[in-house]
């Protein structure tokens, strides 16, 4: 009995230290449990907070996105109006060129048909010259006629005075 009444005593201790060993089992899960709740919440905590970064991240990604977007339009709309201003400046420099041509092209003309009427003119003088100059020898063809009439009268006056004679007093006359 001696071993059954060590037993009896024993087993009562065994099982008030149980209670004990399992109390610090179980204190040392809930420690445990405590630390693993506590890294997941941090585990989580970070998670969310690099979530949130990456959200950010993204977000100010869209929003640059946007904004390259916009000075892109802005960029494309702007060189739009500078080609078009190009455009109108060119077709303005153009219409301008082409009203100047015009305009030299016309007093071209205008001075073209001026020299044609003076060359008109010109030949319309040399034609007057040569009618003059017609006139001058028509005039000098009719002093001629009447140096040839006086000649011829000369010639009656010598043929009249031969005829008379030699002693003619109208012979002396004449001469």
């Amino acid at each position: 009995m001696k071993f059954f009444s060590t037993l009896l005593l024993l087993a009562p201790l065994t099982a008030l230290a149980s209670p004990t060993l399992y109390g610090r089992d179980a204190l040392a899960a809930q420690d445990d449990a405590k630390a693993y709740k506590r890294d997941s919440q941090d585990d989580a905590k970070a998670y969310k907070r690099d979530s949130q970064d990456d959200a950010k991240a993204y977000k100010r990604g869209q929003d640059d996105a946007k904004a390259y977007k916009r000075d892109s339009q802005d960029d494309a709309k702007a060189y739009k109006r500078d080609s078009q201003d190009d455009a109108k400046a060119y077709k303005r420099d153009s219409q301008d060129d082409a009203k100047a041509y015009k305009r030299d092209s016309q007093d071209d003309a205008k001075a073209y048909k001026r020299g044609q009427d003076d060359a008109k003119a010109y030949k319309r003088g040399q034609d007057d010259a040569k009618v003059y100059k017609r006139g001058q020898d028509d005039a000098k063809a009719y002093k001629r006629g009447q140096d040839d009439a006086k000649a011829y009268k000369r010639g009656q006056d010598d043929a009249k005075a031969y005829k008379r004679g030699p002693d003619s007093q109208d012979d002396a006359k004449a001469y």
